[in-house]
């Protein structure tokens, strides 16, 4: 009886603990949402479909504020009924969720039979594949600028200047599978499956870009680094100064140098259909 209690409240502390990650990680957006329209639009090109947080302004340009609906809730408990929808789409949200597979499942269940799932997340290129084989070489010459002292990338600067600056605390930045894995193309594929998807497919896309202006490099780190826009919420003015100071020499002297920001998107793309039977 004594452990059946414990493994009760373990269940709940556990659940606990899910749901004020994911309330904490949609908040901690709030401070950027301003940016982020912007910086996803000249950073995802590569993806096949516009990020959630721009459809809304799009809708109504496009005149189809009439014909669209924006809901608010958990995507690991959708407030719909079973066979809704006719397609679902998530462009790098999957792995913000502690439970995946979870999501996966609830997106199964609102799905039509017949009807079809696209699922995006960051991630490094599969190693046995052409863009695989293009990031190895690319890695080469950025090893060599940044042994000049002539490149710095984005998010790994900021990532490295909070650990520094603003040490973590008990809570996570990001969930636990998507802080053990960089490739996620095989992980999700199998989640898909697993959820109940079949023909499956899957691709990766990416995307290098530079960038000139140091305002520009930041905002953009702080924009879709999670680990930055959670622990600058931590720290008070006089660390974050310091560590915002440290950020702009560090940028302006490989600029000086001309060197290189950058900045190196990729997603891994995997679509499957819900059965008919």
């Amino acid at each position: 009886m004594q452990d059946s209690k414990r493994d009760t409240k373990k269940r709940v502390s556990t659940d606990q603990d899910k749901r004020r990650f994911k309330t904490d990680d949609a908040d901690s957006y709030n401070a950027v949402i301003k940016h982020f329209d912007r910086y996803t639009q000249r950073f995802t090109a590569h993806l096949p479909a516009p990020l959630l947080a721009m459809v809304r302004k799009k809708a109504l340009l496009k005149g189809l504020q009439g014909r669209t609906e924006f809901l608010k809730m958990d995507a690991e408990n959708l407030a719909f009924p079973d066979n809704s929808f006719d397609a679902a789409i998530s462009l790098y949200a999957l792995h913000h969720f502690p439970s995946p597979g979870k999501a996966l499942s609830e997106i199964y269940r609102v799905l039509k039979p017949g009807a079809s799932v696209i699922v995006a997340v960051g991630s490094s290129p599969p190693v046995l594949s052409m863009a695989g084989v293009k990031a190895v070489a690319r890695r080469f010459g950025s090893n060599w600028r940044r042994s000049m002292g002539r490149e710095l990338s984005a998010c790994d600067l900021i990532d490295a200047l909070i650990e520094k600056h603003i040490p973590k605390k008990t809570d996570r930045d990001v969930t636990e599978w998507a802080e053990q894995l960089h490739t996620f193309t095989g992980s999700v594929k199998n989640m898909v499956t697993a959820a109940g998807f079949t023909n499956i497919r899957h691709d990766w896309k990416g995307q290098y870009s530079t960038l000139n202006d140091v305002d520009d490099f930041w905002l953009l780190q702080m924009t879709f680094s999670s680990t930055a826009r959670k622990r600058v919420q931590q720290a008070d003015d006089g660390i974050l100064e310091r560590l915002k100071t440290e950020f702009y020499q560090r940028s302006e002297q490989v600029l000086k140098k001309n060197g290189r920001l950058v900045y190196q998107t990729g997603a891994a793309i995997i679509a499957g259909i819900k059965p008919t039977r």
